[in-house]
Order: structure tokens, then sequence, then C-alpha cells
């Protein structure tokens, strides 16, 4: 439990937080080794995102605080 977290949902099992890029580094620095680690899982290079002020992260926080999902929103036009 972060001090300012933004919590969007609660579940029995756990909650959804929601990262903005102008949250606290701390945030953002286990939102960069969250998505090293999928990426690597799943065998992708690291991505550079586009409009990096508009992405939105969503990490789901299991009861055990660990991150158990992750979902990474960035706008498109195409």
């Amino acid at each position: 439990g972060w001090k300012k977290e933004r919590v969007v949902a609660e579940f029995w099992d756990g909650k959804i937080v929601l990262v903005l890029p102008r949250d606290p580094s701390f945030a953002i620095k286990k939102v960069e080794d969250v998505q090293e680690l999928v990426d690597n899982e799943l065998g992708f290079q690291q991505v550079v995102p586009k409009c990096p002020n508009k992405i939105k992260t969503f990490l789901f926080i299991s009861d055990e605080k660990r991150v158990v999902g992750c979902l990474i929103a960035e706008p498109i036009k195409q």
C-alpha cells in the first residue's frame, strides 16, 4: 500500500491501482520493473511509447501485496 495510491476498483482478492506518468518516482519505477518482466517473459523488445505523458497503467495488486496483473493503455490514432 502506497500512501497516495489511486485505487480504481476493489475485489475480494485484491485491488486495481492506476499509475499515471506524473505519479511519484517509486510508482513509476514499479511500473517499469513490471513492464520489463512482462516484456522479457513474452519475448518482446522494450518498446518506447509514442505519448509517454498520456499512458495509464493499471496494476492488479493481490491481498498478498503482489502485482499479479498489468494493463498499459496508450491512446492511438491508427
